[in-house]
């Protein structure tokens, strides 16, 4: 790939801060949304 290849998408900051924060919250609550995977996993093999 090469730079002429990929496109850019220009975020206000206003966008990015929410982007940023929803990215932040799905990885603080990431070990919860695994816990109740795993479960579920375990039960379906």
């Amino acid at each position: 790939m090469t730079v002429t290849d990929t496109q850019v998408t220009w975020l206000t900051q206003d966008a990015y801060d929410r982007l940023k924060q929803e990215l932040d919250e799905l990885i603080a609550n990431r070990p919860v949304i695994a816990a109740e995977i795993t479960p579920a996993a375990r039960k379906a093999t």
